[in-house]
């Protein structure tokens, strides 16, 4: 989790999404990259950003993952959560399957306290760094070296000091692997960037989901850098 509060910049790791919202209780905006807003059917699948999403990123389509249903998110066992992707004829992945305990714990937070439905939002890093970059697309892979230093590079023209924030992560939780930050950054950036400018939204005109979350992937406006 990364926040901007004026010039200070801080990050750190928050074990549940409740932790992030009653430390955050307060911001401006909060954005998260898990999915929110989850399909029921084939049609709200359709609803979902993911396929604008890919035309926009291009080659980095890949980093787009399938949204699962909120059947297979609830699923008392993996197995069942495979036997719906056929049942629903839904598209998963291992990938979008494994991350189905982080997009149950997010969901069931916000069943639980409607007053952050809509106010937590999803974004989706790989598409800010594509805003942040005047829309050209990143050449390498955030877990190379080339694709965390292209990262840094877009990231110190809005938080100038952005390499000391990334190495005090690292020390501080005892890792070398910061690609993670490095999301976590952009998506305060691009909050910072909305709160400034106004916030968009992938797709302009969002459909609700069964309980009432927006399916949209939220983003700010990146007009002038934030210093």
């Amino acid at each position: 989790m990364a926040t901007i509060a004026g010039t200070q910049c801080t990050v750190g790791r928050y074990k549940t999404i409740e932790d992030i919202c009653t430390r955050y209780a307060d911001a401006d905006a909060v954005l998260i990259d898990i999915p929110i807003g989850l399909p029921e059917t084939a049609q709200e699948a359709s609803d979902r950003p993911e396929r604008l999403l890919r035309s926009a990123l291009g080659k980095k389509a890949r980093s787009v993952f399938p949204v699962p249903f909120r059947q297979q998110v609830y699923a008392l066992s993996r197995a069942t959560a495979w036997e719906l992707n056929r049942l629903l004829h839904a598209k998963q992945t291992p990938m979008s399957m494994a991350i189905c305990p982080a997009i149950r714990q997010v969901d069931a937070w916000l069943q639980r306290n409607p007053e952050w439905k809509n106010r937590l939002c999803e974004s989706h890093p790989e598409y800010v760094f594509l805003l942040l970059h005047d829309h050209v697309p990143l050449l390498h892979q955030k877990n190379t070296p080339e694709g965390v230093s292209e990262r840094i590079s877009i990231l110190r023209t809005y938080v100038a000091n952005v390499e000391e924030v990334v190495q005090a992560y690292c020390t501080t939780y005892r890792t070398t692997k910061n690609d993670d930050v490095l999301d976590a950054l952009c998506l305060a950036v691009i909050g910072q960037e909305g709160l400034h400018h106004g916030f968009v939204t992938i797709p302009e005109v969002p459909q609700k989901d069964a309980s009432g979350l927006y399916m949209h992937i939220v983003v700010g406006n990146t007009k002038n850098p934030v210093h």
